[in-house]
């Protein structure tokens, strides 16, 4: 295998990185404060469900009037949470997958990976002690 230049290698160390850091941000769970204060988790950015939120809504309804200093219900309060975080992670991944992209495609233009054209050098003949002339 080639060595590649120290741009390059750094550049998909960055982009290898940032997939990383997307997936773990869209897969991050996500926890909110409902009704009467208590702590809700709305799943994730690539795991999550709307029809859960919903029906957990309806349930807390009643709880409204209880009090409590958020009135927030998770119908209201997780969707931009979550998809704040979905759309970071797919931004993450997006952009490293444009990276490679354009790393993969400009292979050919790095001097460090693409192999040199050798040239044939030229051959001499020989000399030997028969083919000189000698003089007398």
């Amino acid at each position: 295998m080639r060595r590649t230049s120290p741009l390059r290698q750094l550049a998909l160390i960055v982009a290898g990185a940032s997939v990383v850091l997307g997936v773990l941000i869209g897969f991050w769970s996500v926890s909110v404060t409902v009704v009467g204060d208590v702590p809700y988790s709305c799943g994730s950015g690539f795991v999550h469900s709307a029809h859960t939120w919903k029906v957990d809504t309806r349930s807390m309804v009643g709880l409204q009037q209880s009090g409590g200093r958020s009135g927030m219900t998770p119908k209201r309060a997780c969707p931009s949470r979550i998809y704040a975080h979905r759309d970071l992670g797919y931004a993450l991944i997006a952009w490293a997958a444009a990276v490679y992209v354009v790393l993969w495609a400009s292979t050919s233009f790095d001097p460090a990976v693409t192999p040199r054209r050798r040239h044939r050098a030229r051959t001499r003949p020989v000399r030997t002690a028969r083919s000189t002339p000698h003089r007398v």
